[in-house]
């Protein structure tokens, strides 16, 4: 009974670990390269937090035409969006918003420096700022 509990307890404990290191200014833009480098353009859009988000209709047709338009620039050149690896090469974290540099590698070889700026919501969970 007592290995039963601890192995409870240890899986509890790495759930919370894990939950919170996601939510971290890092965590969020490493999420973010992951999605761009994987071609998952929703999953990124959703990392994002507006300044207007009380209409659900209009944020879903604002996400909607983003993910439009990154798909349209991956067709229209390929190269430019197809990245091998990444890192993260300058932060700046605050109380509430934070500022990376992330360097991606394209296949090629060359690289794209783009930076990423990040805010708390009201919920306390960091996003990509889309500031519209």
């Amino acid at each position: 009974m007592k290995k039963l509990f601890f192995a409870f307890a240890v899986a509890c404990l790495a759930m919370v670990m894990t939950s919170c290191a996601d939510n971290s200014p890092e965590g969020v833009v490493t999420k973010a390269a992951k999605f761009l480098q994987e071609k998952d353009y929703k999953s990124y859009v959703d990392l994002f937090q507006f300044k207007d988000e009380s209409d659900a209709e209009k944020l879903k047709e604002k996400k909607a035409g983003i993910v439009g338009m990154l798909n349209e620039k991956a067709e229209k050149n390929p190269a430019d969006m197809s990245f091998k690896s990444f890192e993260i090469v300058e932060k700046e974290i605050e109380e509430n918003s934070a500022k990376f540099k992330v360097k991606f590698i394209r296949e090629d070889g060359s690289e794209k420096i783009q930076s990423m700026d990040l805010i708390k919501n009201e919920d306390g969970k960091w996003k990509l700022d889309a500031g519209k």
